[in-house]
């Protein structure tokens, strides 16, 4: 996968963001998706679906979980297990 950092190209493996997402919820205990997505967004250029996809990913690790279900899966509110 590719994405732009800092408007230099990278060469990353789908994993890559895990350890991102992990931290941001280590910080702030809890967020909603589209917290989670605006945060990575303001330091990457990919699209926002990839990043509900590796979100998701980590969910069916059981390395998070959703605690709050919102009107749209955008807006589940998830923490670390």
């Amino acid at each position: 996968m590719r994405v732009i950092k800092n408007g230099k190209i990278l060469s990353v493996d789908l994993d890559y963001f895990d350890e991102f997402i992990l931290n941001i919820l280590k910080e702030e205990g809890a967020a909603r998706i589209s917290e989670i997505t605006a945060e990575v967004l303001s330091f990457y250029h990919i699209q926002d679906l990839q990043i509900v996809y590796f979100i998701d990913k980590l969910i069916e690790k059981k390395k998070i979980k959703i605690v709050e279900k919102g009107e749209r899966h955008f807006l589940d509110k998830i923490k670390l297990i």
